[in-house]
């Protein structure tokens, strides 16, 4: 795999795939597919594990055979202790099926979250935890069967690819080996392209989910000349619910538009149109806002690059197109173009 290649999500059974932009995450487990160093115990049947039972979600025979039971006792589990280096929220992930096809119930907990119910199917899926972390305190990781949650008695379970990291939800699995490893931030930027944008007019379109989870980071999407001197942007502020724009020119704002919050809860189709007169809005059908004071238009447009948090949430699958036209648009035209 080479350093630039773009990592692809095909998730939810899609022919066309998304690019993968995730933040910057650490996995804290040292060893997250060795499950023979985590601790078994309990009080009832038993509990064991036994490595390289089963084909992995990777495809190779290298997950591990979990066996849990609390017959003749109350609980029975497996759990890591990982000393946390970080403080606040986190979430314990690993990926689990059933050996024999059938369904089971089985509880996660870790750092301050309490036990949670996850039903396990004889299909891989990755299943998570929230939780609180206390700097350099040791966390449990725990998966268990107690008659006090409820769960079930006796489990078979294949288990692969523990993680822990930092944040409100899980991004995409990082294996390891013997110590922590961090993977970087991922970027979406298009540089070098100032033959195909146009210093005079112009339209930018974005196609996206509404941002529902993301924690009220303010995204956005903006062609520019690689600073914010010259630019044009779309930005989606979740704490207000509503679509903004800012055109830049010579490092002076000059002009600004703002949905009046009707947002979609779910797709928004949003094109900003541009002259050196004027500058429009328009979003799900609709022209939602004008600037008439424009004199002149952004000039050295040289690149296209999401930013400003939009690498600080999970972007894959909330992004569904990006276009940009060298002309304005029509009303009619952008109407037609950004009706859901």
């Amino acid at each position: 795999i080479l350093e630039d290649l773009p990592r692809l999500d095909y998730s939810g059974g899609a022919s066309c795939p998304a690019l993968l932009l995730e933040p910057q995450r650490t996995n804290s487990i040292p060893h997250s597919e060795y499950f023979s160093d985590w601790l078994l115990d309990g009080n009832g049947d038993g509990q064991s594990v036994t490595p390289n039972y089963a084909i992995s979600p990777e495809g190779v025979q290298n997950a591990y055979r979990l066996q849990l039971s609390f017959i003749n006792g109350t609980y029975s589990r497996i759990r890591k202790s990982v000393t946390d280096s970080y403080s606040g929220a986190g979430v314990f992930s690993v990926y689990l099926k059933t050996n024999d096809r059938s369904t089971k119930t089985i509880s996660m907990r870790w750092g301050g979250s309490g036990a949670v119910s996850k039903t396990i199917t004889g299909e891989w899926q990755r299943f998570d935890v929230s939780g609180t972390a206390i700097y350099t305190l040791a966390q449990d990781h725990e998966l268990f069967i107690g008659s006090a949650e409820g769960d079930s008695d006796l489990v078979d379970l294949s288990i692969y690819g523990a993680m822990q990291e930092s944040g409100n939800y899980s991004t995409s699995y990082i294996p390891t080996m013997g110590s922590a490893v961090t993977r970087s931030e991922d970027t979406a930027i298009k540089t070098g392209i100032s033959s195909l944008l146009n210093d005079n007019e112009g339209t930018l379109f974005l196609d996206m989910k509404a941002l529902i989870d993301g924690g009220g980071i303010t995204r956005r999407l903006s062609i520019s000349d690689a600073t914010t001197d010259n630019r044009v942007s779309i930005e989606y502020d979740e704490v207000a619910g509503r679509i903004k724009s800012f055109m830049s020119i010579g490092g002076i704002t000059t002009g600004t538009l703002t949905s009046s919050g009707n947002v979609q809860t779910d797709t928004n189709k949003i094109a900003i149109t541009y002259t050196a007169s004027i500058y429009k809005m328009f979003l799900n059908g609709v022209n939602v806002a004008n600037d008439i004071t424009l004199v002149g238009t952004p000039i050295g447009l040289d690149r296209m690059q999401f930013a400003n948090g939009a690498n600080n949430s999970p972007l894959q699958g909330l992004v569904n197109q990006v276009l940009y036209f060298p002309t304005a648009l029509t009303d009619s035209e952008a109407i037609a173009l950004t009706t859901i």
